[in-house]
């Protein structure tokens, strides 16, 4: 019986040969089948894929396939081999686009952004070659936070580890591609503190027509999943900032903000339900940090943060608040390099910054320190003599309550109008504009002085515009809408 060719390696292998014997690419008589055997374990240590990398162990699996360490045989290093998963293998276009989307993430280069060195096919199973990294996961750093003190990483940790997940996914962005499955198992975080987002599986190129996943097609991880991605909608970079601050809430609380028993009502929640209130959950946060992850995961795209640099600057800002966290330097750095210096003419003198710093200021220090000594020294002695003053005179008989006339105005004083005192209001607004879901009103107070807020008579605006808006869906919610509050995630219509 002749042989044929593989048209891999030029290895000579039988005709009823479904793979190549030396490098492992399917003959035409293999029609890329995964066998049920490859499918449980599509790789064994000692494979050779490709005769250049040769497998060790595996390392874990995920939903878009398995992860092994492998060592690259010419280069004498430790790499990571992800294998596509068998179920993932039957749809040959998916395969295919798996495989492209591979080749294209070999050109980024970023430290925050694991480097892919090739791409292949073994036994007909795709698989990713990357850059091996030590470290543990973001997932498993914070399993083993939570149970050592029931609550997330520290402030500073989580801003440091937020910072450099911004500075990948900008650069991952400006390159024109979206993650779409970023999440805490996706993030490797070394024992130098480098966090580094990983596995490309699901990645997008936003500069092509043809995307990974058919149209209406939702992939990713249910506890940070965008609702855009939920509905199966073409998702964008915002999609990942939105991923990006449901990790940071999880983050700093030790959970993610959607929790249930289905995958089904967790999704249903990213598309229905507001986060938990975070400063609810940890009252040491300044309300600025909880204001910020409330616009990160916003509902709508355009309602979020617009850019990864945008969301971190807002973030490092909020948590300048908390005075045990200190700004990481890229931050610092990005900052500088936006915020010009001011002219010499707007300069503050050395005595305004003191002032307005108490006695911390950064300008240059004073010409003279032995006047700020002298002042010091009489300072103390004369709070000396007053106390000594008041503990040696007699006790005063108890007198009249004096009242000052008020004092004479200086010429051409104008007193200033009294402000007004702020009045409490309540705005009304429509959440979830979407056919697929009902419609419900949200109310939201405006934040007043605590004075104001305690006001009698407060009553929300009447609307009867997003009143009808809202009953269009499902009149039978009418105590719901009025109440200002959506169905419950089991879709009772009862309240």
């Amino acid at each position: 019986m002749p042989s044929i060719v593989c048209q891999e390696c030029g290895q000579a292998v039988a005709p009823d040969s479904h793979f190549c014997n030396r490098c492992g690419a399917p003959t035409p008589a293999a029609s890329h089948v995964v066998s049920e055997e490859s499918a449980a374990m599509p790789f064994n240590p000692g494979d050779v894929l490709e005769g250049k990398w040769r497998i060790e162990k595996k390392l874990g699996q995920g939903g878009m396939g398995s992860v092994f360490l492998a060592t690259d045989i010419a280069l004498n290093r430790k790499v990571a081999i992800k294998a596509l998963a068998s179920e993932l293998c039957g749809d040959e276009e998916f395969a295919t686009r798996f495989e492209r989307e591979a080749r294209l993430t070999a050109h980024l280069d970023h430290p925050n952004v694991v480097h892919v060195y090739g791409v292949g096919r073994h036994r007909g199973r795709p698989f990713i070659v990357m850059k091996h990294l030590e470290g543990e996961t973001l997932a498993d750093r914070l399993n083993r936070r939570v149970r050592a003190t029931l609550r997330g990483l520290d402030y500073e940790e989580t801003l440091a580890i937020a910072d450099q997940l911004c500075a990948g996914l900008s650069y991952i962005h400006s390159k024109g591609f979206v993650h779409r499955d970023i999440k805490t198992g996706n993030i490797i975080v070394g024992p130098d503190g480098r966090a580094t987002i990983l596995d490309f599986g699901i990645l997008r190129d936003t500069n092509s027509r043809e995307a990974l996943t058919k149209s209406g097609v939702m992939l990713g991880t249910p506890y940070y999943l965008s609702p855009e991605q939920a509905l199966g909608r073409k998702a964008d970079h915002r999609a990942d900032l939105y991923a990006l601050g449901i990790m940071i809430y999880e983050m700093l609380s030790g959970a993610p903000p959607f929790q249930a028993a289905s995958d089904f009502e967790i999704i249903e929640m990213h598309v229905r339900n507001p986060p938990p209130d975070l400063c609810q959950l940890d009252p040491g946060l300044d309300h600025p940090v909880c204001e910020v992850l409330a616009r990160s995961i916003a509902k709508k795209p355009e309602d979020r943060f617009q850019s990864a640099e945008e969301l971190i600057e807002a973030l490092a800002e909020a948590f300048e608040g908390q005075q045990v966290v200190r700004r990481p330097s890229s931050v610092a750095a990005r900052a500088r390099k936006r915020r010009p210096e001011p002219a010499a003419s707007e300069k503050p003198d050395y005595m305004s910054v003191v002032a307005a710093d108490g006695l911390h200021g950064t300008g240059a220090s004073p010409s003279r320190p032995w006047l700020w000594i002298g002042i010091g020294a009489a300072a103390l002695v004369a709070i000396g003599l007053l106390a000594l003053t008041a503990l040696q005179a007699p006790e005063p008989a108890p007198a009249a309550k004096a009242v000052a006339a008020p004092l004479a105005p200086p010429p051409g004083y104008r007193p200033k109008p009294a402000a007004a005192t702020p009045q409490p209001t309540v705005t009304r607004k429509l959440v979830g504009e979407d056919d697929e879901w009902e419609y419900y009103i949200e109310e939201e107070l405006e934040e007043v002085p605590a004075e104001a807020a305690r006001a009698p008579g407060l009553e929300p605006p009447a609307d009867e515009s997003l009143l009808k808006k809202a009953l269009k869906k499902d009149p039978s919610r009418i105590d719901g809408v009025l109440h200002g509050r959506g169905p419950d995630a089991r879709g009772d219509s009862e309240r």
